[in-house]
């Protein structure tokens, strides 16, 4: 199974706790009808998806995965209008 660090501007969104509902339904969700969403990588880090990173983890498949389509350079300032329906972004 692949492994990944986590890139450090993906902590602008904060992580599910393993033990919460809803990391829990995430993985039942991933079990059931696999993972759509993919995981994008940013320098061979995650950049996006650790929580389904993590839900692959868990089920012991790898995580599909894609490379970012936004510049390095600008990543910082472009990530919170790349993902704008994260509902538990932080203020």
């Amino acid at each position: 199974m692949k492994t990944y660090e986590f890139h450090p501007f993906a902590d602008l969104f904060p992580m599910l706790d393993k033990d919460s509902v809803g990391f829990k339904a995430l993985i039942e969700d991933i079990k059931a009808n696999r993972q759509y969403e993919p995981v994008v990588l940013l320098e061979g880090k995650i950049l996006d998806g650790r929580n389904r990173y993590n839900g692959c983890q868990h089920l012991g498949r790898d995580a599909i995965e894609a490379t970012p389509v936004i510049d390095g350079e600008k990543v910082d300032a472009r990530l919170p209008s790349r993902l704008p329906d994260r509902r538990f972004r932080r203020a």
